[in-house]
């Protein structure tokens, strides 16, 4: 695949996510103040999980149009974990994407009943995915991707709940599942709608581990100073960091099957996208 033609499939995935994300939050009743805050949660970012599933979906030979509630409720996945980690028990977080994080903008309650009513629609939307056989292993995946085998597990460990992580291999654990998780259940989630039982899903899985490991150490070098307790910059040094980023998105590509284009792609993508933030 040629740049142009991914940079086409890149614009027209996140039209479509964007138009799918404000269609499912557009709602006021019964609770407009709720509303109001998911939607103030729900949207923006670079949305790199929902092109992840209809990347996967494309490169599997599904259709698009039928995968956009799958890709939003990846979204919607995404931003419930974004809600609550900034909150005060949490990695009490007062800005995400430059501006107040939603317990600053509303308060403590509304954002947990926010991220608590993303999580929720995230499941009621995939499963209107098409063809609805497949919608319910795909939703299925998001799911633990979300839960204690993935996201809760890694801010768990973030927090020294399991313990202190004493060296990095251990703290990237907590990167594998805290960030890899999702993009890993993004990836496989979309090959499942797209082909069903014949999904790579271990060579996904694998894509979307290694994917997150990458992402995540990118944005400690963009965001965090040298020796930030909670990253792996507590033991490495940027330039460090940046060549473990590289050599974990090389790995993601290898794990990608034949045909897997704009999975490869969207890697190489990031890869430019965090270096220009750099």
């Amino acid at each position: 695949m040629r740049g142009g033609e991914f940079s086409a499939f890149h614009a027209r995935a996140v039209a479509a996510v964007q138009a799918g994300v404000a269609r499912y939050l557009g709602a006021c009743a019964p609770a407009p103040r709720l509303w109001e805050a998911m939607r103030y949660a729900g949207q923006g970012g670079k949305l790199l999980r929902p092109v992840m599933v209809l990347a996967a979906v494309a490169d599997s030979g599904g259709d698009l149009e039928g995968a956009v509630p799958l890709a939003c409720a990846a979204e919607f996945v995404h931003a419930y974990s974004l809600v609550h980690d900034d909150l005060p028990p949490m990695d009490n977080d007062d800005q995400r994407r430059g501006r107040p994080s939603c317990h600053r903008q509303f308060d403590q309650a509304t954002a947990i009943l926010a991220g608590d009513a993303l999580l929720a629609l995230a499941f009621e939307v995939g499963l209107s995915a098409r063809p609805a056989r497949r919608a319910r292993a795909a939703v299925q995946v998001l799911a633990r991707a979300a839960g204690p085998f993935g996201i809760c597990a890694g801010q768990s460990m973030d927090l020294g709940l399991e313990g202190t992580a004493q060296d990095p291999a251990a703290f990237e654990q907590c990167y594998y599942l805290k960030t890899g998780s999702l993009f890993a259940g993004s990836a496989v989630a979309g090959a499942l709608l797209g082909t069903g039982v014949n999904a790579p899903v271990k060579a996904l899985t694998g894509f979307g581990r290694e994917f997150g490991l990458g992402f995540q150490l990118y944005d400690d070098i963009f965001d965090q100073a040298p020796g930030a307790p909670g990253t792996l910059l507590r033991w490495w040094s940027p330039q460090k960091a940046q060549e473990r980023a590289r050599a974990a998105m090389e790995r993601a590509r290898a794990h990608l099957p034949r045909g897997y284009v704009r999975l490869k792609e969207l890697a190489y993508y990031v890869e430019g996208l965090m270096a220009k933030d750099q």
